[in-house]
Formats: structure tokens, sequence, C-alpha cells
């Protein structure tokens, strides 16, 4: 399969995706996913929610906090962040249905916290924002260098080159974040 076309395959299933989920489809309003950006996170959209469609649960959370800067959409098994390679060779039916059984998130920049529904939309429970998550929110899904075992520590580069933009992680936290050129906004990068 071509990376065009498998590109747009996984842009169509996210978009029809993100606007089936329980909570995510506002009457006429859908959630988009733009995998150019992230695959994990969503801005919230300008319209978000419809007080029609939230689950008792999401009306407590936006009573008290109002709507969400972001919203998770995608979770590993482990919590980790996907990728692209999570979807390859996937139907658009096994998506939907690994997607049924997935917490969903919304995340509010402003007071550090992210809130995380239940599958069920029975509870849900608050945390901190990682940094590795606030990074996702600022500059969409890193390209991730193949983690390496250093030392007893398990160390990874995330690029955005359209950012100009690398962070050393090790052990899923923030080491360093450092410029590495004139991003140009376009996936190539411009050296100083």
């Amino acid at each position: 399969m071509s990376v065009f076309r498998f590109s747009f395959l996984v842009s169509l299933a996210l978009v029809v995706l993100a606007s089936a989920l329980a909570g995510c489809s506002r009457n006429k309003h859908a959630i988009e996913v733009d995998p150019r950006y992230s695959m994990n996170v969503v801005k919230t959209p300008y319209w978000f929610p419809d007080d029609k469609s939230l689950f008792p649960v999401e009306r407590d959370v936006f009573d008290r906090y109002g709507a969400p800067e972001y919203m998770r959409l995608w979770w590993r098994d482990d919590g980790t962040f996907i990728t692209s390679s999570d979807l390859s060779g996937k139907d658009k039916e096994a998506i939907f249905q690994d997607m049924d059984h997935m917490k969903k998130s919304w995340i509010y920049i402003r007071m550090d916290k992210e809130v995380v529904f239940s599958a069920d939309h029975s509870h849900h429970f608050e945390q901190p924002i990682t940094e590795t998550l606030k990074l996702i929110c600022q500059y969409g899904d890193p390209q991730r260098n193949r983690p390496v075992e250093i030392d007893g520590h398990t160390r990874e580069a995330w690029l955005w080159m359209e950012h100009g933009k690398q962070a050393l992680l090790e052990d899923g936290r923030l080491i360093k974040i450092s410029n590495i050129g004139v991003g140009t906004g376009t996936g190539t990068i411009i050296s100083k």
C-alpha cells in the first residue's frame, strides 16, 4: 500500500472514528483528528460541548472546569502514546472496536490537569498533565528515535522538524528541550 493511500485511509478512519465516539459527536458537528498534527490529541473545537450529548460525568466536569483545551482520544493498553504503526494492518472495524473500549480524557493546560473518563463513562479521575503530553499538545506528535538503554535508563529523542525542536527524554521524563535549527513549518528544517 502506498504511503499516500495509507495516510489517506488513516485520516479517513480517524475522522469517521472521532465522529462516531460517544460524547464526541455533537449534533451536526464532529471532532476531526488531524493526523498531520497528532493522532493522540485534538484541539477542542470552538463549539464543544453540545450540552445535549454530555454524559453525566462529563457534565459534572464541564460545570466545574469549563471546556478543555485538548482531548485525548487514543490510548495504548499501557497508556503510552500511539503512532501510525499502531494502525498499520488494522481494518476500520478493528479500530472502531478498539476505540469503544478505550478511556478518553479532557486536557486543561491552564490548570495542569487531565481528566480521564472511563470507557463506559461511569466515572473519571484527575491527574497532573505529564511533560510528554504537554509537548504533544504544544507541538503535535513527534518523530521518535528508537529508545536506547543506557546505564539502566531508557533514553529517547523526540523531534519536531517543522518547529526546529528536539526533546531528550529519560524514562519517559523530559530532560531537555533544545532548538536544533529554524523550523520551516513544512516538515523540513534549515540549520542555523
